[in-house]
């Protein structure tokens, strides 16, 4: 994965609620974790945390500020903008993704924002 615009087409799917294409670039043994909450395993794993955040918020879109790569993988930073469902307000977090990518498949996903936005 040394061209970095799987990058931008991993969010898109995100964004357009194409979450099965979102998990296709997971690894089967993929380790993924979102803020400071408990790691979950492979695609299916991971596809449960997000359908979790979707059924509280809607028109999500990530704008991608910055995306290195690095040895193991690559490092995006953002925000995350999104309508919550319970009173329509829109509101946006900053996030910071870590990839770690082999056999150009993300096999660990570290998800670093602060959710309870999405909560309050």
């Amino acid at each position: 994965m040394a061209e970095l615009s799987w990058v931008h087409e991993l969010f898109a799917k995100f964004d357009q609620g194409d979450i099965e294409g979102w998990a296709a670039y997971l690894s089967e043994d993929a380790s993924f974790r979102m803020g400071s909450g408990v790691p979950v395993s492979g695609p299916q794993g991971a596809k449960q945390v997000i359908s979790a955040i979707l059924s509280m918020a809607r028109n999500m879109r990530h704008d991608l500020l910055d995306v290195w790569q690095t040895p193991e993988g690559v490092v995006v930073r953002g925000e995350l903008s999104m309508h919550r469902i319970k009173d329509g307000r829109r509101i946006t977090v900053p996030f910071c993704n870590v990839f770690n990518v082999k056999e150009q498949r993300i096999q660990r996903y570290l998800a670093h924002l602060d959710p309870s936005p999405i909560f309050a």
